[in-house]
């Protein structure tokens, strides 16, 4: 047993390692940008690829500068934070300066204007901004449509949301009365959509800038540098031209069946949820036999602790005492804190160099769920009669040996509802890892509605996907239940 944690521990260490040194070896000809690309017409995705005005230009300067382009899809409100780990080397997602941002990173010079408008339902009669203090505004988290949202109606009166197109949404169905976008995001959910209007009257001007790290100095000099260059030739004119939507008559389909078609099968907008739950279903696996593992591994030193009562006096008995030690305080730490910090912690801090989101995320929930897996198989331990663990041992069947034969068989039949249960729940926790800009069952969803601007049919689809799963794995455990009834006859 001591072996196989100690070797789990080297192969993870050598993991990382060996991890951070490719990526640092990657990064020396590679510009890697942190994006959201849930916010056109700057970044959203397209036949698979993230395209958009930032990711035009973002192009561009890598060229310039002889770097290959590195692009990181990632929630808007991690970008900062990814840049100051070192996750990214720039933030390009339709960035505005503002003087809380400085404070943790340095922003290039502006390289495009753009306008804060508000959205309303077609039939609201607000006709003017001040008509909505008081009112509940929505924003996108970490905007700054937020910022100034809060600051000039108060953070009670706004509801901050992960995505514009969750606060379209809600305002259509009356949890919110505004919404507060960029203009160019706002023309293309209104070219799109015709239960929505605008204000008129701006609300606010600003200029968007790239994001970069403090310590970079020198890649910002070279960024001013190209972004300069690339005013005064046009460049950057002609890619925002490219991508600016006028405004036309769309003709809307009342029809639910025309509405899936032209939501799902356009464009492939499907190939999104089957790549989704493709991903899904390999980080649900994989984190199950990691969470199983460790899960196991460290229910096994809490039994052998308390069965052993182990002393001072001895190397066992030490290595057991600091081993239980140990795997006490980590259960409790995981399980005293939010499996989405424990993701992020991962990301941006212990796996930052990681450029694989797939690994983050199997290790992240292979990690969370071993703790609650080792709380389940302690329990199955304390189930087994204590008579036949008496009996083994008065045939003279050592520990170890009643454990292997008498205990361990016993506990894993014992576990199976549980461990059902525990299976259920980490297949649902995936939907999380879009916060990292993996491309699960959620996210796949989230870019379908960024897309088509509709939200209802891309949600349920997804709903109905995670409930057939859901269904088969509870069919799943209960053969396997009945499959091993004898062991309670």
């Amino acid at each position: 047993m001591k072996k196989i944690l100690i070797n789990i521990l080297v192969a993870f260490l050598l993991f990382v390692n060996v991890a951070n040194v490719f990526a640092q070896e990657e990064k020396k000809d590679t510009l890697t940008v942190a994006t959201n690309a849930t916010f056109p017409p700057y970044e959203f995705i397209k036949d698979g690829k993230i395209v958009g005005i930032d990711i035009e230009i973002a192009n561009k300067l890598a060229r310039k500068l002889n770097l290959k382009l590195n692009v990181v899809d990632m929630e808007f409100n991690t970008i900062i934070s990814s840049i100051e780990s070192g996750k990214a080397d720039i933030g390009m997602a339709g960035m505005t300066v503002t003087e809380e941002r400085l404070k943790s990173i340095n922003f290039s010079m502006p390289y495009a204007k753009s306008t804060q408008i508000v959205l309303i339902n077609s039939n609201s009669k607000f006709v003017k901004i001040e008509e909505l203090k008081g009112k509940k505004i929505g924003t996108q988290l970490g905007t700054t449509g937020d910022i100034y949202s809060k600051d000039d109606f108060g953070e009670k009166n706004v509801q901050s949301f992960d995505k514009i197109s969750d606060a379209i949404l809600a305002m259509k169905n009356g949890k919110i009365d505004a919404i507060m976008i960029d203009q160019q995001t706002g023309e293309n959910y209104l070219s799109n959509d015709s239960a929505l209007k605008k204000i008129e009257s701006p609300y606010v001007e600003e200029e968007y800038a790239i994001a970069i790290g403090k310590n970079n100095k020198e890649l910002l000099n070279k960024i001013n540098i190209a972004i300069r260059e690339m005013q005064n030739d046009g460049t950057i004119k002609e890619i925002v031209n490219k991508y600016i939507v006028t405004k036309d008559e769309k003709v809307q389909s009342f029809s639910l069946i025309n509405k899936i078609k032209e939501t799902l099968f356009e464009d492939g907008m499907w190939k999104y949820l089957a790549t989704g739950l493709k991903i899904t279903l390999i980080v649900t696996f994989f984190s199950l036999i990691l969470g199983v593992t460790l899960g196991l591994l460290i229910s096994i030193i809490k039994l052998y602790h308390a069965e052993l009562n182990p002393q001072f006096n001895s190397l066992r008995g030490i290595l057991l005492i600091v081993l239980n030690r140990i795997v006490s305080i980590f259960v409790s730490l995981i399980r005293g804190t939010p499996t989405m910090i424990q993701l992020l912690i991962m990301f941006n801090i212990i796996l930052s160099s990681v450029k694989n989101l797939e690994i983050v995320a199997i290790l992240t929930f292979g990690i969370n769920s071993s703790a609650y897996v080792a709380e389940i198989f302690r329990g199955a331990f304390k189930s087994v009669k204590k008579g036949e663990i008496e009996a083994a041992r008065a045939l003279g069947m050592s520990f170890s040996q009643t454990f292997r034969k008498i205990i361990l068989p016993q506990s894993l039949v014992l576990s199976l509802p549980v461990l059902g249960n525990e299976c259920i729940t980490l297949l649902k926790e995936t939907s999380i890892a879009g916060a990292i800009g993996l491309l699960e069952l959620t996210r796949g969803a989230n870019i379908i509605i960024s897309n088509k601007f509709t939200a209802y049919i891309p949600y349920f689809t997804t709903a109905l996907i995670y409930y057939l799963m859901v269904k088969i794995l509870e069919i799943t455990f209960k053969k396997l239940e009945g499959k091993f009834n004898y062991v309670r006859d």
